[in-house]
């Protein structure tokens, strides 16, 4: 009987480990948030450790860190017109290609994305690579891939509560990635300013289940 059981746990583990092969993505974190000491920056390790232990290839665009030129300008327009785009643009096109999910960690200012990031969308998501037009109406080049946002703010979760949330779910993960074919799914760390350890450490315990459902 000991003997069957343990054909039956090793069985069990074996199928355990095909499934987790199976489930193995290619994850792209872009990371928005200028404080290495940040609670953002906490999120993005355990982002990545996470990942990484579930056994996902993992690769991070650290917008701060590249000193990432978030700023459109009129060369980058011109670049499009003409069916390119700028180097850096081109690289971060190639990790968003690559990847299978994207889990973007940032700070809600001013009731939208950190300029930086607002930048980086703007430069890199660019017509032709996320989105394009033709006779039969908007195409979605990205399709297929899905994108986890995962935003704190200072603000009570009831100061957000409803109206806040919806209307940065609709400009953030309808308006911006499920243009783009990218289901979006959100979640949000409110009252960060002030706030104790057991509460960003309660955080911090969520994410694992908000990656594997991702």
């Amino acid at each position: 009987m000991f003997y069957g059981r343990m054909l039956r746990r090793i069985s069990s583990s074996m199928c355990y480990n095909s499934i987790l092969k199976m489930k193995r993505m290619r994850c792209l974190v872009i990371y928005a948030h200028l404080n290495p000491f940040s609670f953002n920056h906490a999120i993005k390790e355990e982002v990545e450790h996470l990942l990484k232990e579930m056994g996902h290839e993992v690769k991070v665009s650290d917008l701060y860190e590249m000193n990432f030129k978030a700023v459109l300008k009129p060369e980058d327009l011109n670049l499009q017109y003409s069916g390119s785009v700028a180097a850096d643009v081109k690289v971060e096109q190639e990790k968003i290609t690559w990847a299978e999910r994207l889990i973007l960690v940032y700070p809600i200012w001013w009731t939208g994305f950190p300029a930086i990031l607002k930048g980086y969308i703007d430069r890199v998501f660019s017509y032709g690579f996320a989105y394009t037009i033709d006779e039969k109406g908007w195409a979605h080049p990205l399709k297929g891939r899905k994108a986890l946002l995962i935003s704190t703010h200072d603000q009570p979760e009831s100061v957000y509560h409803d109206r806040m949330y919806t209307s940065l779910r609709d400009t953030q993960d309808v308006g911006v990635f499920e243009f783009c074919g990218i289901a979006a799914q959100h979640i949000f760390f409110p009252g960060i300013m002030g706030s104790s350890d057991e509460l960003r450490q309660g955080y911090l315990n969520s994410l694992r289940d908000a990656l594997e459902e991702l």
